[in-house]
């Protein structure tokens, strides 16, 4: 299992000015497409006050910084369980 932690879009303005506006979110895209391709790996996203569910087919969106450790292992123990 992997999991992806973010509190936001993927973004750099070094590597934003050196390619189009979208060139960290596709590379992000292509990355999660070769994990998912791997059977070994099951990728998971988790959004800090942000919604990961456009990249991760499967993701947490967690709104409250204070609960978020309990949020996460919750769904980590829910994951665990159902396989």
């Amino acid at each position: 299992m992997l999991f992806h932690t973010s509190d936001g879009a993927p973004v750099d303005d070094s590597t934003m000015l050196a390619n189009s506006e979208e060139y960290m979110r596709e590379h992000l895209r292509s990355v999660i497409e070769s994990l998912e391709k791997d059977c070994k790996i099951s990728l998971y996203g988790i959004g800090l006050h942000f919604r990961v569910n456009e990249y991760f087919p499967h993701s947490l969106q967690v709104d409250s910084a204070p609960e978020a450790s309990r949020v996460v292992c919750e769904y980590v123990v829910e994951l665990l369980t159902a396989t």
